[in-house]
């Protein structure tokens, strides 16, 4: 588990069945990223646009309240270091590049997708 701010982390599956880590990090919540994208298809693992917009947005207005939040999916460096990307931009103002970079920093795992940024219509990092 790595926390990129004072109330948001990123983990994989492990961190969020692990009840002495939950209890430890003081977790509140935690949000399944798995579920903010489409089933499979092809090997395609496409995010809904909509569902993950509106999450990163409820992640900002959980951190106004200090609500310390776990977002996961299986090893926890694809779909949460993207949701997280998507959080950083909005609570912060960064572009999409900044938010990447920073995510990456601190997540060195996190593996980019071009494809999830511009179906969101975001740039893509440098």
């Amino acid at each position: 588990m790595d926390w990129i701010d004072e109330t948001i982390a990123i983990g994989s599956w492990f961190d969020a069945h692990c009840v002495r880590i939950l209890r430890k990090e003081k977790i509140d919540l935690i949000i399944d990223s798995r579920a903010l994208f489409t089933k499979p298809t092809n090997f395609r693992n496409e995010p809904s646009s909509e569902r993950v917009i509106r999450a990163a947005e409820t992640m900002v207005e959980l951190s106004k309240l200090k609500v310390k939040v776990l977002v996961f999916c299986r090893h926890g460096k694809d779909r949460s270091p993207f949701l997280a990307m998507i959080y950083y931009s909005k609570k912060y103002g960064m572009s999409i590049d900044e938010a990447y970079q920073l995510i990456r920093s601190k997540r060195p795992r996190t593996v980019y997708h071009p494809e999830w940024v511009e179906m969101l219509g975001l740039s893509k990092p440098r």
